[in-house]
């Protein structure tokens, strides 16, 4: 079949589509085989239903080394994927909605066929769980997307499971309190953050002395124990005593006579 599509192109066919049917409309129908314009090399094959993919449909990396397995369902609005490699291992598989649109959970895999992740979407953005693995399979993050963004608790693992780090997403930065730890798993450091960086105080262990140190950060900066001072005094002056303020007093309004 191929030498024949090679032959066509020879003769000047531009493309060889094989077993092509049109009813009266103009609209695919049955079976449908695609070659590649130029080399001749299978495209894909597959069942069309007036106009529409239906069923299974194969396509091909030259070689015939099979690229993608669609399943169309209600008409095309719904296809479940398996993609793979050129080498022929799993790439990635999910639902489409629409015209390729991923949806819902996705699975996506190295060459070697081990799963680099799990991730949602919903209507071709992320959104809801992600859980990315390190190549021997074990967890390395767990994070939330909320329409692209990350927006959620995350917790990284050093090696699937003792936690390495655990904070909170807020519009793709971290925001408030997050906490990491050794490998021993306790606790190396502590603190706030804002809009993705560090901000007031921080509790980080001494590995030494094992005694907990008292760090400030103002705008990601660490200060000096001078600094610090100086920083906070400042904030105390800045503060207007409560004596300062006075509540107004409404005074009744005159009527007319």
């Amino acid at each position: 079949m191929k030498l024949l599509c090679k032959f066509l192109l020879m003769v000047g066919l531009p493309c060889c589509i094989v077993a092509q049917q049109t009813d009266s409309q103009g609209r695919k129908q049955g079976v449908w085989t695609k070659y590649d314009a130029v080399s001749g090399d299978l495209l894909y094959r597959g069942t069309f239903a007036d106009d529409r993919p239906v069923g299974t449909f194969t396509f091909y990396y030259p070689g015939e080394q099979i690229k993608s397995i669609l399943h169309y369902k209600l008409d095309g609005k719904i296809i479940y994927a398996k993609l793979f490699h050129p080498e022929g291992t799993n790439m990635a598989s999910g639902k489409y909605v629409g015209r390729e649109i991923r949806d819902s959970v996705w699975t996506f895999y190295d060459i070697n066929g081990a799963i680099l992740s799990v991730e949602t979407y919903r209507y071709g953005k992320k959104h809801g769980p992600s859980v990315i693995y390190l190549p021997d399979g074990t967890k390395s993050r767990e994070i939330i997307y909320r329409n692209d963004t990350l927006n959620g608790p995350v917790v990284e693992y050093l090696d699937g499971t003792q936690i390495k780090f655990k904070g909170f997403y807020k519009n793709g930065a971290l925001e408030g309190e997050a906490t990491y730890y050794r490998t021993d798993g306790t606790i190396s450091s502590t603190g706030q953050y804002r809009n993705g960086i560090r901000e007031g105080f921080w509790m980080r262990m001494d590995k030494k002395t094992k005694s907990p140190v008292k760090e400030f950060y103002l705008n990601g900066q660490l200060l000096t124990e001078s600094e610090t001072r100086a920083h906070l005094e400042q904030l105390k002056k800045a503060k207007v005593p409560k004596s300062g303020f006075k509540t107004p007093v409404k005074t009744p309004s005159k009527r007319k006579s």
